[in-house]
């Protein structure tokens, strides 16, 4: 499913070059969720929502915005990062745990909202449009 997430992305991307995706390597020890410029914040900033990991939704987010694009690729890139961690949710909140999707999707949507607003200077602008 990992890989099957950033292949899509080539669908969405204008750019025509082939993405070196052998440079993007997952490593489960490494905080992807947070503002990669400030360590402190990153670490305020926790990697968990109700217990379940969402690392690898900040690293999607993450090599998104390193490929770049226009600003309708920096949107998909948030929108991936949103459904990233809902997919996530809905895969591990399960059994008694199902109570707490509700609060988990809303706290999604804060992060989301957090990337969405604050991430723009992080985004590699490589096209105009």
């Amino acid at each position: 499913m990992r890989a099957d997430l950033l292949s899509r992305w080539v669908h969405y991307s204008t750019v025509n070059a082939p993405v070196p995706w052998h440079l993007f390597k997952y490593r489960p020890t490494y905080d992807y969720v947070g503002p990669e410029s400030n360590k402190s914040l990153r670490r305020c900033v926790p990697n968990t929502i109700y217990g379940v990991d969402i690392n690898y939704a900040g690293f999607v987010h993450d090599r998104l915005y390193e490929i770049g694009g226009i600003e309708d690729e920096r949107r998909q890139a948030d929108w991936e990062f949103w459904r990233v961690i809902n997919v996530t949710l809905r895969q591990n909140l399960t059994g008694y745990l199902w109570i707490l999707r509700g609060p988990a999707f809303i706290r999604s949507f804060w992060y989301w909202w957090a990337v969405s607003a604050l991430g723009r200077s992080s985004f590699n602008y490589t096209l105009e449009g």
